[in-house]
């Protein structure tokens, strides 16, 4: 980054190819005097939540990233169905000169675009054009879907990104824009502001590709969503960011060196470029490969320089596209930037929003108040402080006999123990808020209930209770024709039978649910839905089907924006590259689902890449970094109190001190996490931790006290029905008796294992399980049936680009057929 001489009226005097992308910021100035994005959250938060809590989001600024589209959503879903609280943004029909610009610019040929709710840009416009158009419904945005041919025809329009309550040229009113607009944000749990809809997001793309996007009016979180959201219009030419800038000072910082501040002269304009850094090297594997923060830090970005800095660094590092940052008063580089100048309006009192809202809304109760903090905290993954609102919300409803919202608060707080390991606290608090909502007759209510109650126990493992339950959960909202529910019950069934070892009946449900998404055309449900699809196809071993379906998941997600699921579909591509031997392209989609986590701060997503970057490392004998990336994971989890994450990380530690050779470390890891799990009474977690004791005892040639911990490992697995860690424990029990020498039993065992393999279609473990018996019979020296299962695992482990094993059976194939020769 470094401070450039940029002319701005003659760059817009010499490009005709410019888009506008303008935020709630150009709205402040008089004499439009309109609140900010940051003064409407500030007078939202104020009004529907604690003192304290306020105190804590708005000056402490506890969450960074929060959005004010998502909190005027939640606002909405509380006490403002009809959303009066947009009237407040048709206070004034006078623009300002910065509304004039863009109006201008409008007339001149260029695109604008904007998230705004007011409609100020339009006032301006229809003073230069009374025929010109604004974009606002689907209708609209479907039948002027290419903006760059609307302003070559000459036609002057504005599009509306949110939405608008009416169309200032026809005088439609168009309210149930800005709905569908909320509607699609808070289905994104960040609130992402260009989660947009379909219709609109084709669009935005055309008309950000092979053009200069100037972006204005835009601060704070904001620029979390819009530049990501810019990463997937590759093509786009240049982006110029107008950054307001009133503070006594303006950061000149360089990436990689000490802050530098100097003082702000309100008349001063400071111009910004951004250069991109050389290609990195991606031959060999290795850590210094990696471009993630290693520290675990809340502040994930650069601190030598601004997330707003960070993040066009990025841009222009990874698209090689220029970008240039304009940092000072907006009106001032807008008036220097126009042939016509702006002149300076006086007078124009802010119309406080706060004062506005406390005048058209009624007061709401204190436990609201406490249920609203404790949904924003929730919202954005403060666990511990949502749940100690969400606690303080049901003590006020109880006071107040509120029952439904005593069920829902009880849910919630259930939700967080779930999500926190704490798994008997949330099974007894999902159970008291279902005793309320059967009490209630809130039978949707009642279905959703089971279903995460149904999802508790199969995520500890008890199959037959979790099938039982979501049954019943399918089943009420069958009956309700609640498709959504239904599509989402039939979505989690899919999941257990997988984890059941039934990937046949999963693939069946799943398809089932993808049928119900596409039928209500849920774009996000269908995406998840083929995630799933491809997880289930990677189980059978199908890598070519997996990968199909993985990609066009990943598609959707990319063109939502929903980056958070496109983070777990890129692990699970990664898994896919792990498992067929390609270390390198798995470590590359670990590490971009990694850092999409580390974006929103999802310690748990985090957690789990960075130990399938370890797995990666143990794959090529680098213990040492794949001990480290663990007891990464595993200070993240003890951060988030993850008892689950912490239980699994334990035991992960413990298996790479079985490779470095520490026996008794690995006993004292595989011995806590045992602990955990039981604590937690995750059976599947048991089984795991007792299969990896047992490992060890194999290390140690203590075959007689593996065999009692796998044979305890599959009884446990068979009353899971666990068929996948069956066929492990099976195949680990034929491992320790022909260590013991009696092949025999060796080889029954390895039978067994393949018969369950090739029931559950799992072509690696087939692979595995054929050079198994393949080596029982080659120490028999009975080389024609060594060879026979031998050329069976290579000719499978070829077909899968199953490569340690196509590498294994190749070398005893030549072993035997050298020694054949010699003799």
């Amino acid at each position: 980054m470094e401070e450039i001489e940029f002319d701005f009226k003659d760059f817009l005097q010499l490009n005709d190819n410019i888009t506008f992308l303008a935020g709630a910021g150009i709205s402040v100035n008089p004499p439009s005097s309109l609140a900010s994005a940051h003064m409407m959250m500030d007078a939202i938060i104020r009004f529907c939540c604690p003192e304290n809590v306020y105190y804590d989001l708005i000056e402490k600024k506890a969450i960074s990233g929060l959005k004010y589209e998502y909190l005027i959503g939640l606002f909405r879903d509380a006490m403002d169905k009809n959303l009066k609280i947009l009237d407040y943004f048709t206070q004034t029909n006078k623009p300002n000169g910065i509304h004039k610009f863009l109006a201008e610019k409008v007339c001149q040929g260029n695109v604008v675009m904007t998230t705004n709710f007011d409609c100020l840009i339009e006032y301006a416009l229809r003073k230069y054009d009374d025929k010109a158009r604004v974009v606002i419904t689907e209708e609209d945005f479907i039948s002027h879907s290419n903006p760059v041919e609307m302003a070559r025809k000459g036609i002057n329009i504005v599009y509306k990104l949110h939405g608008s309550q009416r169309n200032v040229f026809s005088g439609q009113e168009t309210r149930e824009s800005v709905i569908t607009t909320l509607d699609t944000i808070a289905k994104n749990k960040e609130g992402d502001i260009f989660a947009l809809p379909q219709y609109e997001r084709q669009m935005f793309k055309k008309a950000c590709e092979e053009r200069i996007l100037v972006v204005i009016g835009y601060s704070g979180g904001d620029v979390f969503d819009i530049i990501p959201t810019l990463m997937h219009i590759p093509n786009i030419e240049q982006i110029i960011w107008i950054e307001h800038t009133s503070s006594q000072t303006i950061s000149n910082k360089e990436p990689n060196s000490e802050i530098q501040q100097t003082q702000y002269d309100s008349n001063k304009i400071k111009i910004f470029s951004y250069k991109k850094t050389e290609n990195e090297p991606e031959n060999e594997l290795q850590a210094d490969h990696i471009k993630h923060k290693d520290e675990l830090v809340d502040d994930v970005f650069d601190k030598h320089i601004s997330v707003l800095d960070n993040l066009l660094y990025n841009f222009s590092d990874e698209l090689n596209k220029k970008v240039i940052k304009i940092q000072g008063d907006t009106e001032k580089i807008i008036s220097e930037g126009t042939a016509n100048k702006i002149e300076n309006a006086v007078g124009g009192t802010m119309r406080s929003p706060y004062d506005w809202i406390k005048k058209h809304f009624k007061q709401i109760d204190e436990g609201y108040k406490e249920y609203m903090a404790a949904t924003i905290y929730f919202n954005y993954g403060r666990l511990k402080k949502a749940l100690v609102h969400f606690k303080n919300a049901y003590k006020l409803h109880h006071q107040n006999n509120k029952r439904y919202m005593m069920s829902y608060d009880l849910g919630q707080i259930g939700l967080i123990y779930y999500q926190t390991g704490e798994i008997d606290k949330a099974i007894e608090k999902f159970n008291e808020s279902l005793k309320i909502s059967q009490n209630l007759q809130a039978t949707k209510r009642v279905g959703e209930i089971l279903g995460k109650i149904g999802n508790v126990y199969k995520h500890i493992g008890n199959a037959q209770k979790a099938l039982e339950i979501l049954d019943k959960s399918y089943e009420i909202h069958e009956t309700l024709d609640n498709k959504l529910g239904m599509a989402n019950s039939l979505g989690n069934i899919s999941l257990l039978y997988l984890d059941t070892g039934k990937p046949q009946k999963a693939l069946e449900y799943q398809k089932k649910a993808y049928n119900i998404d596409k039928q209500l055309n849920n774009m996000k449900g269908m995406a998840e839905d083929l995630g799933n699809l491809g997880v289930i196809f990677m189980r059978m071993g199908k890598i070519k089907e997996a990968l199909e379906h993985l990609g066009k998941s990943r598609q959707i997600h990319k063109e939502l924006v929903n980056l958070k699921d496109l983070a777990t579909v890129l692990g699970s591509i990664g898994l896919i590259f792990m498992k067929t031997g390609k270390l390198n392209e798995a470590l590359k989609k670990f590490n971009e689902a990694y850092n999409l986590h580390v974006r929103f701060k999802n310690y748990e997503g985090m957690s789990t890449q960075l130990s399938n970057m370890a797995h990666v490392y143990a794959d090529t004998g680098k213990y040492e970094n794949a001990l480290k990336y663990h007891k990464k994971a595993l200070e993240i989890d003890k951060k988030t109190k993850n008892s689950l994450g912490i239980a699994d990380d334990l035991g992960n530690i413990g298996y790479i001190y079985v490779f470095l050779r520490e026996f008794k470390e690995s006993l004292k890891y595989y011995q806590e996490s045992l602990k955990m799990h039981k604590q937690l009474e995750n059976s599947r977690g048991v089984a795991n931790q007792l299969t990896g004791i047992g490992n060890v005892y194999m290390r140690l040639k203590d075959s007689q006290n593996a065999l009692k911990n796998y044979e305890t490992a599959y009884k446990i697995n068979e009353k899971l029905q666990n068929l996948e860690g069956m066929a492990e424990d099976l195949g680990n029990i034929g491992s320790a008796y022909l260590f013991m020498g009696d092949d025999e039993e060796a080889l029954k065992y390895y039978n067994k294992t393949l018969q369950i393999e090739q029931k559950l279609n799992n072509m690696q473990g087939m692979a595995s399980t054929l050079g198994n018996i393949g080596a029982v019979y080659r120490e028999r020296k009975d080389y024609d049936n060594a060879l026979k299962y031998f050329n069976a695992c290579f000719g499978l482990s070829m077909k899968i680009g199953f490569q340690r094993c196509t590498l294994f059976a190749l070398q005893n194939i030549k072993q035997i057929k050298d020694k054949q020769e010699t003799d």
